[in-house]
């Protein structure tokens, strides 16, 4: 039997194979196709057409098979819209879960005022009865929808007073998250191969956790009044259907630390909640090994809060706007503490690389894209 002399033969003969095994695992990486998220809606929907709880788990095991397919077999090339395809497949299978598996949706869920039994109506009446539902992830207007921890309704007016608002709501939000964009683009430490966001000053780090917030939120906002606007203009929604997409109290889980109003956000928290974990989906991609160690640290933190607000609840400490204020100061500092161990392994694999839509950078330089923006940031601070 042969046997190498040195350590560089055993190198040599070991490299082969592990490029090899390389090339294979490359090899069943397959194009990420540009109709799968249409194509998931549609099985969703069919399969709430049926009655019959077999048919409608067969439909969401067509949905989850896809959705593993896509996320973890397929790639676009392009680290942001990978996340983007396993957040929105990642979402849709764990309301598909739902929907399809543990709810009859034919007992248990109907349009508000509308008390006909759906299961007699056509077909055509179904599928339009199951894509409302789909769009529907807070139930709102339906009769799961929660009644004291969303935002409320908005007041009752005419369609073109509701759109003109929504429009002219959607402009600060194209600057904020166009601003926090740019100083995320900005920022060496959300760049590919780049330095952890942690090696920066304590002030950055606390401004690191709203450049990080701030294009999403405004992303969200700006999604959620533009098909405010067209589904409304369109007839299938009223203006007061249209609850905001969140509060400020709401957005952070822990305004007060000793406060009343904790995460007990069923659909609002709680659909959030299913995008955080949807999003883990996708740092496998990005080689993110902290993910389970990220998950346990948070269940205790929230653990840990629960306790001590019961604690204060019994010894008889009221919220107020004090520990309000100290909540929101907690809140970003743990978020500026724990943000980096989330963080660091996708922006390092090129989450911040792709060119977008500026109209700072139009306004200022001349270029659409903001490529040429570089803002000056106090990283030592």
């Amino acid at each position: 039997m042969y046997r190498p002399d040195s350590m560089m033969e055993v190198a040599l003969e070991v490299e082969p194979s592990s490029s090899s095994g390389t090339l294979d695992i490359d090899q069943q990486i397959s194009p990420t196709p540009s109709f799968i998220i249409p194509l998931s809606l549609i099985i969703f929907t069919l399969g709430l057409t049926f009655q019959s709880r077999s048919i409608r788990i067969s439909y969401f095991i067509a949905l989850l098979s896809t959705s593993y397919l896509t996320i973890f077999r397929s790639s676009t090339g392009i680290p942001p819209l990978n996340y983007a395809y396993a957040t929105a497949l990642g979402c849709l299978t764990f309301q598909a879960l739902d929907f399809l598996v543990l709810t009859n949706p034919y007992s248990e869920l109907h349009i508000v005022g509308d008390e006909k039994n759906i299961s007699e109506k056509p077909f055509s009446t179904r599928f339009l009865w199951a894509w409302k539902l789909v769009l529907s992830p807070r139930g709102i207007g339906w009769s799961h929808e929660p009644k004291d921890i969303l935002p409320p309704h908005p007041k009752a007016q005419s369609r073109v007073s509701f759109i003109s608002s929504q429009f002219l709501s959607t402009i600060p939000w194209i600057f904020i998250g166009d601003a926090a964009n740019l100083a995320l683009r900005s920022h060496p430490g959300f760049q590919l191969n780049g330095p952890s966001i942690s090696n920066v000053g304590p002030f950055m780090r606390i401004l690191n956790v709203w450049i990080f917030a701030l294009p999403g939120a405004a992303t969200l906002q700006l999604q959620y009044k533009m098909f405010s606007i067209i589904a409304t203009a369109a007839g299938f929604y009223r203006p007061e259907d249209w609850r905001a997409v969140w509060q400020i109290e709401r957005c952070i889980h822990y305004t007060s630390i000793l406060g009343t109003n904790m995460a007990s956000n069923h659909e609002t928290l709680g659909f959030r909640s299913r995008k955080h974990r949807c999003a883990a989906l996708s740092e496998s991609e990005a080689g993110n090994k902290n993910v389970p160690f990220i998950k346990c640290v948070t269940t205790r933190f929230n653990i840990g809060i629960s306790g001590v607000i019961a604690a204060g609840k019994r010894l008889g400490i009221r919220a107020g706007s004090y520990l309000r204020i100290l909540g929101y100061i907690w809140t970003l500092v743990w978020f500026a503490i724990a943000l980096p161990i989330w963080l660091d392994p996708y922006f390092h694999d090129g989450m911040a690389t792709s060119e977008g839509l500026s109209v700072i950078g139009a306004l200022w330089k001349r270029d659409w894209t903001g490529s040429s923006v570089n803002l000056s940031l106090p990283l030592s601070y």
